[in-house]
């Protein structure tokens, strides 16, 4: 059995961005994570016998951490991280998503996004 996972949402206010406006004032962005991992069938009610996402949300927090200039490289780096975390538990279908709200454009824009995935 697999069982799919979805982490939404997560804000991070971050001096991430292309423009000095940007990294001076900072922005606030949001990341996706959906995944599917193989869970045993189990009658106990046990963290041990799954995959922490909290874990997940950590990696996320300290890749949000490093400088970083484009949406891409960020979505990228995330990805690989969680990747490389996920990779021993038999994860799959990995997507990440970096929202950032409000981007400093001449009109109104909700968010740019980037999905990074296979």
């Amino acid at each position: 059995m697999r069982m799919t996972y979805e982490i939404k949402r997560m804000q991070f206010d971050t001096h991430n961005g292309w423009y000095e406006e940007e990294r001076r004032n900072g922005s606030v962005w949001e990341i996706d994570v959906r995944y599917s991992l193989p869970v045993a069938e189990t009658e106990e009610d046990d963290l041990r016998n799954v995959f922490n996402y909290e874990s997940v949300y950590d990696t996320v927090q300290k890749e949000m951490e490093r400088p970083c200039r484009l949406i891409e490289t960020v979505g990228q780096n995330i990805y690989k991280r969680i990747q490389g975390i996920g990779q021993s538990q038999g994860m799959e279908d990995l997507e990440v998503r970096v929202r950032k709200l409000n981007p400093p454009f001449k009109g109104k824009t909700e968010s740019v996004e980037v999905v990074i995935g296979k």
